[in-house]
């Protein structure tokens, strides 16, 4: 095996592999390639017009222009004949723009659009289906443009003739099955097509505009041309219908069906194109109209040629075909140089019109086929040469002249591929209401919800085999083997007939047994599709990437889009708070500041549990301390679980995984949960004291610097966010910013803090109430998705360096260079990247505004008093200053200086509603049962300050408290839960013995090297509710202020940070 890696074999495959991201297994480099990936914005450029302009150009070609003859041939009339094809082409429309929507809204093709229900290996067996099929007919619609090529030279020369098989120039063998006028004719066409084959599908477009506009020209005036040659429209027009009841009635669903079944290849292709358009809107109304218009009007235009052509040529049944009568011009005696140019231009136009029709249903469709079966080697160009190629070696001259079975059939596989559309529509509309998880459509992971059983879903192939089954006779009796009538008229039926039934099993098969990744409610996910197969999706089983952003379920929202009713009934036995309003509940009168607003209801109505309505969705809010813990604690097996809210789960963390913290209780949130707890718990502490000695010195160091001398009053925040920020930073991806107002700081902190506004239930209705999510030009979807693409960008940034600092050997010790180097990791790159996001988001959100917040406190005429003390016992326990900078670092051992920490946690609830918990079983709680499902959501901030079990100088920030003696301090000790910023039970923050080293570091070094006194201009806001700018929030912004720093050594302080500086020069530089 190593051998043939090393061989000249291996060495040529490789050569021929399209480009592709570093560092994919080979499961990924199956699943997944440019042309596979969902469509990039920079390519979704389809507008309406370019879908009219499609359909046009596509409804001109000579199937369409005969498909009324066999209608009339059976007995229809004209008109009954044309409103089938008006009936059977909205039909149709309706079916494509069923398929398409899927392409248009997650802007993926069919071959990965079939694996969300045919299974990820499944799903190849449609699509060699399609493949096989579109090579053939390539061939075949070939053949047909060559017959357009050789009218255009026999024009000009006809003595071009000669070359017939019975003229004296043919150079064929009669054994070949053709002649050279007809095999170079066709030869002309093929390779004329080639140069069309190679633009990228978005900017096709252009070809079909163009034939939009010529070829129907070209129609309308063979119109014109044949009505006044036979002066009139021809005897077809005054002929009624020969049928009557039952045989009139089958005649006309036969000729409905004729127009659908010709069209069954397009209504799968659709997703190929809808794809490309800028949105699901622009690829609907323009496709539903246009398609019936455009084809029953060339369909009109050919009824009125071919009536024509009785008169003109004086002959008994009508020239169905418009070649054979291009023909017939020019073989009429004494043919004039008018009629030859005539026959030159409109054959001209013929040969367009096979060019687009080939090139839109056949070698795109088999490009994107072939690229799905070997994405390795194959894309949509390559593929669709590789089409062009079988279909002249398949001799298709063989086909089309050996029998009219294999046309027969061609045309009646339209039975195979209703089914396989079944299936599709009723896994998309019906089963999962519009949910699918791109990302996990590009992952092999046996736990993916595409892998279902080997990668092949069961019930798929089942209602597959279904769909086909009651036509299959009448598909045999269509290739020429006589069968019961009964099964031809079923047959007649073909297209509905597979659709429903295979529709309809697959559902049910579905309900019996449920498949993963669906929705309750209707539910369209914007763009799960960043960074798929670049390496941190499409994986293998045993691969770190592939990581789905949701494991399994779906929304946990109610079913009513605009309702009074809750997804949760009323609670029995428990309080309801007055006043819900319908459709918004008490979303209203919570307005921006919930935590405020339910403590005041704790108060009100003296019961700290209760039940409110946000919208459609129930919810139990606890306030009191001992209410919290006992839930909390109590139950916290049942409260293990989160709800997952479409702004933050749907549209902003569609693409880089949930946080720790947000996460659904699931596989995936228990390895994060692990990987988290190693990496920050308190064995993990001395690898990162060299961090925390860089970014604390660069603290002290940076307000050295523009404090001048401690003349100038500073804004200390930013300091501190940086602090935050590089310490998680550096923990993640062993990098760091050195400088305040660095552009990627400030970009992080900006978009950071804008996406912690729209986490907020104040600002986000839409999660509770689903109607709003389909207002037109939603602003809030649109800024989720412009803040998640200006996230996105900057993640990809810092984890593109580490990849880069990992090939030059140059990447620090951090969480995803040891992942992304480890191959046996059981961490996907999307948990990689949910970890990282988890501290990142938590860096500069949560430890930033504590730290701030604890410092204004400090700086206040009453906080000098617990920022001396604090001093003293720092001094205390490290006599000498150096040592307090270098032992902090090692042990939290100052008494004072850990009751400010943990009165800082308790006072400044940065987050003042806790991060909702789902419940994941019944509750029972004072003799009422909460159900499964219900949202719980515990009042911190209420909790905090909770007189009743803080004492009623709860509202005021004193240290002490935290203290048994002051003199000298000693730690009160406390067991158990001592605030609830960090939560409790099962799912208390994973960081928070890190937040606790943070802020304790700091504290120690800043009170050291500083005495911190407030500015009398621009004074701290020291009121546990009011100092939050944005109590709309989900994490408190605290309100600028300004404090003076005075150095209160600055000669050792000067030594204290040249050591600093010269043990952390080479850390992380």
């Amino acid at each position: 095996m190593e051998k043939f890696k090393n061989s000249s074999v291996s060495e040529t495959l490789d050569k021929l592999a399209v480009p592709a991201a570093p560092g994919l297994t080979t499961a990924q480099l199956m699943l997944a390639n440019e042309d596979l990936q969902p469509v990039e914005p920079a390519r979704r450029v389809w507008t309406h017009k370019n879908f009219i302009f499609f359909w046009i150009s596509d409804s001109f070609n000579i199937n369409t222009w005969m498909i009324s003859s066999s209608s009339i041939v059976d007995g229809l009339s004209w008109w009954q004949s044309w409103l089938c094809v008006w009936i059977g082409y909205g039909i149709a429309a309706c079916f494509v723009v069923l398929t398409g929507r899927i392409g248009a809204k997650y802007h993926l093709s069919f071959p990965v659009i079939a694996r969300s229900s045919f299974g990820i290996w499944g799903g190849l067996w449609p699509v060699l289906n399609r493949a096989v099929m579109a090579c053939v007919w390539y061939g075949v619609q070939g053949w047909i443009g060559g017959t357009c090529v050789y009218l255009m030279i026999r024009s000009i020369w006809p003595s071009w003739d000669e070359y017939d098989t019975t003229g004296s120039k043919n150079t064929m063998p009669a054994s070949s099955g053709t002649n050279t006028r007809d095999f170079v004719s066709y030869f002309l066409f093929w390779a004329g097509s080639l140069p069309f084959l190679y633009p990228a599908v978005h900017k096709i477009r252009h070809l079909f505009t163009v034939k939009a506009i010529v070829v129907p020209i070209a129609g309308i005036a063979f119109f014109i041309w044949a009505v006044v040659r036979a002066d009139g429209l021809g005897p077809i027009v005054k002929q009624g219908s020969t049928l009557q009841g039952s045989a009139l009635g089958w005649a006309i669903v036969k000729g409905i069906m004729s127009a659908i079944a010709n069209f069954a290849a397009l209504i799968v292709n659709d997703p190929d194109f809808a794809r490309f358009s800028r949105s699901p809107k622009d690829a609907l109304w323009s496709q539903l109209f246009t398609i019936p218009v455009g084809f029953a009007i060339t369909s009109f235009i050919g009824i009125i040629v071919s009536s024509s052509s009785t008169v003109i040529f004086n002959v008994d049944e009508p020239v169905w075909s418009p070649l054979t009568l291009l023909q017939m011009f020019l073989e009429e005696p004494g043919v004039s140089g008018a009629t030859r140019f005539g026959v030159f231009v409109i054959a001209a136009a013929f040969t367009l019109a096979q060019l687009g029709t080939n090139i839109a249903a056949n070698s795109i469709s088999a490009g994107t086929d072939l690229t799905a079966l070997l994405p390795r080697w194959i894309n949509i160009r390559r593929g669709s040469y590789i089409c062009a190629i079988v279909g002249l070696a398949m001799c298709p001259w063989h086909l089309l002249s050996s029998s009219n079975n294999f046309t027969t059939y061609l045309s009646a596989y339209s039975v195979f591929l209703s089914s396989i559309a079944g299936v599709m529509c009723a896994d998309y509309y019906i089963v999962r209401k519009g949910y699918l998880q791109a990302r996990d459509l590009y992952s092999a992971r046996k736990e993916g919800p595409y892998y279902y059983q080997y990668g092949v879903s069961w019930r798929a192939y089942t209602a597959y085999i279904a769909g086909i089954l009651p036509n299959l006779v009448g598909f045999i009796g269509a290739v020429g083997v006589t069968v019961p009538v009964g099964a031809t008229y079923l047959y007649n039926l073909n297209f509905f007939g597979g659709f429903i039934v295979a529709a309809s099993v697959y559902w049910a098969l579905c309900k019996i047994k449920p498949i993963p990744a669906c929705s309750d409610t209707w539910l369209e996910v914007d763009d799960d599709t960043q960074g798929i197969a670049d390496g941190d999706s499409a994986a293998s089983d045993d691969s770190p990437y592939g990581e789905t952003v949701f494991s399994k379920g779906s929304f946990d929202l109610p079913k009513g889009a605009l309702s009074t009713k809750t997804d949760i009934p009323k609670i029995k036995g428990l309080f309801e708070i007055p006043g819900a309003l319908p459709i918004t509940g008490h979303l209203l009168e919570l307005g921006d500041d919930h935590a405020t607003v339910c403590e005041k209801w704790w108060r009100k109505y003296k019961t700290s549990v209760f039940q409110i309505r946000l919208g459609n969705t129930r919810a139990v809010v606890i306030n009191s301390f001992e209410d919290c813990k006992r839930m909390l604690i109590g139950h916290q097996s049942a409260l293990i679980d989160r709800p997952k809210l479409y702004t933050f789960h749907g549209v902003i963390s569609s693409t880089q995984g949930f946080t720790i913290g947000s996460s659904p209780w699931d596989e995936s949130c228990k390895n994060k949960r692990k990987a988290a707890g190693q990496t920050l718990g308190r064995p993990a502490m001395k690898t990162y004291l060299p961090m925390f000695d860089l970014e604390t010195y660069s603290i002290v160091r940076d307000v050295v610097r523009d404090n001048e001398g401690g003349e100038a009053f500073l804004n200390i925040r930013p300091y501190l966010q940086r602090y935050a920020l590089n310490t998680t930073l550096t923990l993640c991806h062993g990098l760091r910013m050195d400088s305040v107002w660095d552009d990627m700081l400030r970009e992080i902190l900006e978009v950071g803090s804008a996406i912690s506004l729209l986490r907020s239930a104040s600002e986000n209705y839409q999660d509770y109430i689903p109607a709003l999510r389909y207002l037109p030009n939603n602003e809030k979807n649109q800024r989720s998705k412009y803040l998640r693409d200006r996230r996105d960008k900057y993640l990809n940034e810092l984890l593109d360096k580490v990849r880069e600092m990992i090939g030059q050997g140059a990447d620090k010790p951090c969480v995803s260079a040891a992942i992304l180097k480890d191959e046996e990791t059981k961490l996907t790159g999307v948990e990689v990247s949910s970890i990282c996001l988890s501290l990142v988001s938590g860096g500069f959100e949560t430890i930033p505004g504590t730290l701030t917040s604890c410092l204004a406190s400090l700086s206040t005429a009453e906080g000098q008093k617990f920022q001396d003390r604090a001093y003293e016992d720092i001094k205390r326990h490290y006599p000498d200053m150096q040592d307090a900078w270098t032992r902090s670092l090692e042990a939290e051992d100052v008494p004072y200086v850990n009751a400010i920490v943990k009165e800082a946690g308790r006072y400044y609830t940065v987050s003042s509603m806790s991060l909702p918990r789902k419940a994941a079983a019944d509750i029972e709680w004072e003799g009422a049962i909460i159900p499964k499902g219900t949202m719980v959501l515990i009042n911190a901030q209420a909790g905090n300050h909770d007189v009743e079990h803080f004492g009623p100088d709860a509202g005021i920030f004193d240290p002490e408290r935290w203290l048994e003696d002051t003199l000298p301090p000693r730690e009160r000790h406390t067991s158990g839960l001592q605030h609830l910023s960090f939560g409790a039970g099962s799912r208390a923050c994973s960081g928070q013995y890190i937040a606790s080293r943070l802020l304790y570091t700091a504290l120690v070094r800043i009170i050291t090297s500083f005495k911190i006194v407030a500015s009398k201009e621009e004074p701290p806001n020291t009121d546990y509710v009011d100092y939050n700018l944005l109590k709309s929030a989900l994490v408190a912004i605290p309100r600028d202020f300004k404090v003076q720093l005075i150095p209160r050594d600055p000669q050792t302080l000067g030594q204290c940070m040249k050591q600093a500086e010269e043990r952390t020069q080479s850390a992380y530089a």
